[in-house]
């Protein structure tokens, strides 16, 4: 999930700072940190959104998806 992608950005670059995951600000990442937020924030829905589609293409509609977990609240906030 998004605390294992944020610390395997700590940990496995020489320069990325370890952070927790939150719901980054704005639009954009304007540090560093809520860049790593913000990434891993699109790089989970991206993931989501891909699966739904897959899903609505071979079955005929759209699934309902339930965002369970610790990090759902600040990965899915606002997301339709």
């Amino acid at each position: 999930g998004a605390t294992l992608m944020m610390r395997s950005l700590a940990e496995q670059t020489a320069k990325l700072p370890g952070a927790d995951f939150a719901a980054p600000d704005g639009d954009f990442g304007a540090d560093t940190i809520n860049a790593m937020r913000h990434g891993t924030q699109s790089a989970l829905r991206g993931l989501v959104q891909t699966m739904a589609e897959r899903w609505a293409e071979r079955q005929g509609t759209w699934p309902e998806v339930i965002a369970t977990g610790g990090d759902a609240q600040a990965l899915f906030a606002g997301w339709e």
